[in-house]
């Protein structure tokens, strides 16, 4: 206990040295809306954002999916934005609106198709008037990246990051946005939606959950309704209740603007005003308040939708605000916790059930509830019996049958990762979230710490007894399908927008506004990380903390699963045990009573350990871990815990298959690697099933005779760190250099292929094509990124607008030319459509003419370059990730960081580089397509004439 004080105190007098970045600003403009702001120039960008307090919940009970439907249209413009000539093209907009209206009210299937086709002859004239994507491209055109939005049960969110230089134009765009928006273009997003919806319906794990929420939440919208909507009212949207629910919810007493970053606050507040003061006050929004009955006993439902069995359980509790959610967050972690010290946690590490997890926060700000997750064990076990666990773990809890240190220790962790959070605008902006979707003062979110400090193990049993009570729900899935509604694609005329390169003159009002030229911040690889060799082949890399007393270490192993694949189980296995002189309980006690955690990993070039905890406490930590490194150590009791191993690779392989997304990848990774694919190279089953303890220690003890890298990030001074690390940790003098990274070549095929695999279930077809590309200079490495850019990459690439928005192909479509990181190898264009299975002949043609015959738009030049150059700081990694960054380009040949070049080329290129790159750079003969989809639905003779066809089955692709 007298540790843990003297840790706590430490962490806040260093956060009390430099509390800048922690310090947000909250006021209200005249107009109600809520400003909230976040300055911290440790960042190299702003990250901005919009939120509405009105998400799926507020959906009409006959209109759901109106908020998400919403939520797509605000991207079309406004009377001023996206248009040509507004007062003709509204003529046509207003009797679209009638249109649907009348549509929604009609049931004859011959007189609904005649108003459909009604409505698409309007959409298309309508859409002579419209410039498509012209938000997309002013975000991007200021340097805008992650621009997206997205639509929860309690709210909606816009948002992107950009450079702080463009403060002024961001402001103007995103509040003129909300000012007399268009909801133009409707008929195309509305395909995009059911493409959306029809994603869903192909993943039943999501089915799965929405059967959870609708018997949970048997009056309120969270499980009455999804944010999608139902099949039913997708097919009938109204354009007039998205109006009523943009004037009743899109009014800036029912909204916030977040800004946090690298800004100066006392600077932008004038023109947040200007700007966003400009949105009309509505009228006050009441809260719902429907009540949910508390369930009469012990409530069950059984249904058989996923690929392997699963059930959830869920107790009602209270809202997120309410004086005992924190306490019933403290107990989640008591059951589970990232130190694996949970009771359930500890279910799981000995083997008792493949998979269960506790925690808090089903639903959201109207109601709360607290949950149990679990994975029975295949074959061996009944729900009844995996139940029977997690009531067990509730009673101890319920009793007191938990040790008060350890509660202590939990609360120290769960202080930690808070501190860690809290670090950079990213992690802090969810925490400022958190004022909106729980009804929280930022007050009381930053002293979370101190909360926490008074939650004691009392009020733990208390919560417990109140709310885990005999009343509750458990939803069990057997092994089975879900019934699947596909949504069809509509047969009409695409919505063609001509005007795709022209300019509104808002727009161009928008070039007008003055901004102040960029800074680039590049990574100074003298300055931002120092390094040196400890000794042969032990690279170290050191970082400083500007922020907190938190330290991290990556002790990175120079070999991976490419050369080693047993290492994926065996840093799986050593997860769960401990060593010579303690337990894996005892173990993970003694690193939670200072707050540090070890965590182990793999991938395909590394295997590692990743270090955390409070500076105070690096040796003692460096102690432990060499304790692991030198003495893990397998009991007796150990030896089960290599059937979880086994019985989750089966469980996760049925799931692949199971998953047509994966199975495309997986498919797309056999056209261009063959066996070497990640999904074939890896350990069979029975080879998994075959390991045995010793083999997975070896397989260890083997990769720790490696080169390796040691990245550490705090507060101690670099040569004291070293110091402890030669003090503390046994490392070989001897060690293996490392051919790491290794990078996997792909197959040159001689000839045009088409390889499919058939899946009788699929509602979306996954498609991908593949291209040969070359060995480029440093120069046409970055031009790539212009070509990507104006090709595939983004919301106002070609791709995107021709794919997704002009002709509803699609809900996600891309392609970009990919740069190997190993300079001498060739790199190759990646292309993907995810599209419904009766669109996929349409969508291969679409994609392949534009792959082919590049469309030639010179006028977006202009706002490329200034994207790149804008965006580049958002490049720089944040300081916790700068040694990574560093090692990787020094292994790479670079010593200087590449942005610099980067930056010039941006400068200097010019549309020809485009063109020059797309002729030069990529082959277009031969081009490898790969599908899965329902082979039924497509017309298989069609397919020929793309290459030569290559049927295959998921034994194929997936060992």
């Amino acid at each position: 206990m007298k540790n843990i004080i003297i840790i706590i105190l430490t962490l806040f007098i260093f956060n009390c040295e430099k509390p800048d970045p922690l310090e947000v600003e909250t006021y209200k403009l005249n107009n109600g809306l809520t400003v909230i702001l976040n300055e911290d120039h440790n960042e190299t960008k702003v990250f901005g954002a919009v939120i509405v307090d009105g998400g799926g919940k507020r959906d009409p009970s006959d209109a759901t999916g109106i908020a998400h439907y919403l939520e797509h249209l605000l991207f079309k413009g406004t009377t001023e934005m996206g248009t040509i000539d507004y007062e003709s093209e509204k003529i046509f907009l207003d009797s679209i609106e009638v249109l649907y209206d009348k549509l929604g009210s009609t049931k004859n299937e011959q007189k609904r198709y005649t108003i459909q086709k009604d409505i698409n002859r309007l959409s298309v004239k309508a859409a002579e008037y419209a410039i498509p994507n012209e938000f997309d491209r002013l975000i991007q055109g200021m340097g805008g990246t992650g621009m997206n939005a997205d639509t929860w049960n309690d709210f909606v969110r816009y948002y992107n990051s950009f450079p702080s230089n463009e403060i002024e134009k961001w402001l103007e765009v995103y509040s003129h946005r909300f000012i007399n928006p268009i909801f133009r273009l409707f008929q195309a997003e509305l395909e995009i939606v059911y493409e959306e919806k029809n994603r869903a319906m192909d993943n039943p794990f999501r089915i799965f959950y929405n059967t959870f929420n609708k018997s949970f939440f048997k009056k309120h919208p969270y499980g009455q309704q999804t944010i999608l909507g139902s099949v039913e009212h997708l097919k009938n949207p109204s354009l007039t209740k998205m109006k009523q629910n943009f004037n009743e919810f899109y009014v800036p007493n029912n909204m916030y603007l977040i800004l946090t970053g690298d800004f100066e606050k006392n600077k932008v507040k004038g023109i947040i005003k200007r700007k966003f003061g400009r949105l009309k006050k509505g009228n006050a929004i009441e809260p719902l308040n429907i009540q949910e009955d508390q369930f009469p006993g012990r409530e069950v439902v059984d249904i058989s939708i996923t690929p392997y069995r699963i059930a959830r359980m869920g107790y009602r509790t209270v809202k997120p605000n309410h004086p005992d959610a924190l306490a019933l967050e403290v107990l989640a972690n008591i059951f589970n916790n990232s130190s694996k010290t949970g009771l359930i946690d500890k279910l799981n590490t000995e083997n008792k059930i493949l998979s269960a997890t506790g925690y808090s926060g089903i639903g959201g700000k109207d109601h709360g509830g607290f949950g149990f997750g679990f994975i029975p064990k295949d074959d061996l076990q009944t729900f009844d019996q995996g139940e029977s666990l997690m009531l067990g773990a509730i009673n101890d809890v319920k009793n007191g049958r938990f040790d008060e240190g350890a509660l202590e220790s939990i609360k120290l962790n769960m202080k930690m990762s808070h501190e860690r959070s809290m670090e950079g605008s990213s992690g802090r902006l969810w925490k400022i979230m958190q004022i909106i979707s729980k009804n929280l003062s930022w007050e009381e979110i930053k002293s979370y710490p101190q909360r926490i400090d008074n939650i004691s193990k009392d009020k733990i049993v208390e919560v417990a007894n109140r709310y885990l009570n005999d009343n509750y729900l458990i939803v069990r899935s057997d092994k089975g399908d879900p019934e699947k509604i596909k949504l069809d694609k509509p047969p009409f005329d695409p919505v063609a927008p001509k005007n795709t390169e022209q300019k509104s003159d808002y727009a161009k009002s928008i070039d007008n506004i003055k901004s102040s030229k960029i800074k680039p911040r590049f990574v100074d690889f003298s300055k931002d990380v120092t390094f040196e060799d400890i000794r042969e082949n032990i690279h170290f890399y050191h970082v400083e903390n500007p922020v907190n007393s938190i330290f991290t270490m990556n002790i990175q192993f120079g070999l991976g699963t490419v050369e080693s694949s047993g290492l994926e189980q065996a840093s799986q296995f050593i997860s769960l045990i401990g060593t010579k002189n303690r337990t894996f309980d005892q173990f993970k006690d003694e690193l939670q009573k200072i707050g540090s955690k070890i965590e182990t990993y793999s991938n395909n070039n590394y295997f590692g350990f990743i270090v955390s905890g409070f500076d105070n406490y690096l040796n003692q930590t460096l102690s432990l871990l060499n304790e692991f490194m030198q003495e893990m150590h397998v009991r007796e009791d150990d030896v089960s815990k290599l059937e979880k191993i086994i019985e989750g690779s089966k469980i996760s392989r049925d799931r692949e298959k199971n998953d047509p997304t994966t199975a495309g990848r997986a498919l797309r990774e056999y056209a261009m690697y063959g066996k070497k694919s990640s999904y074939l190279r890896r350990p069979t089953l029975a080879e998994v099933k075959a390991m045995t303890p010793d083999f997975l220690l070896d397989q260890v003890k083997n990769a720790m005779q490696y080169e390796v890298d040691i990245f550490y990030t705090g507060t101690i001074g670099k040569e004291e760190v070293i110091n402890q690390i030669n003090k503390e940790l046994n490392i070989s003098n001897n060690l293996i250099a490392s051919n790491s990274p290794i990078n996997i070549d792909y197959k040159r095929h001689t000839r045009n292929k088409v390889f499919i695999i058939d899946d009788s279930k699929a509602v979306q077809s996954q498609i991908y094509f593949i291209a040969e590309g070359k060995v480029l200079d440093e120069k046409q490495r970055n031009i790539a990124s212009v070509f990507n850019n104006y090709f595939g990459r983004g919301m106002g690439s070609i791709i995107f607008q021709e794919i997704r928005e002009f002709r509803s192909l699609a809900y996600s479509a891309y392609g970009s030319y990919i740069n190997r990181s190993d300079v001498n190898m060739a790199g190759y264009y990646f292309g993907y459509i995810g599209t419904q299975v009766d669109k996929t002949m349409e969508a291969i043609k679409t994609y392949l003419d534009l792959f082919n015959n590049l469309p030639i738009k010179e006028n977006r030049m202009s706002s490329i370059k200034l994207g790149l150059t804008q965006s580049i700081n958002s490049r720089k990694p944040n300081w916790r990730g700068k040694g990574g960054y560093v090692a990787n380009l020094i292994k790479r040949g670079y010593d200087d960081d590449p942005n610099k070049i980067s930056y010039q080329v941006y400068n200097e290129a010019e549309f020809n580089d485009i063109i020059e790159f797309h002729k030069n750079n990529i082959k277009k003969n031969p081009i490898v397509i790969t599908i899965l989809t329902d082979k039924s639905k497509i017309n298989i003779d069609k397919i020929l004439d793309y290459g030569e066809l290559i049927e295959l089955k998921k034994e194929n692709i997936f060992n």
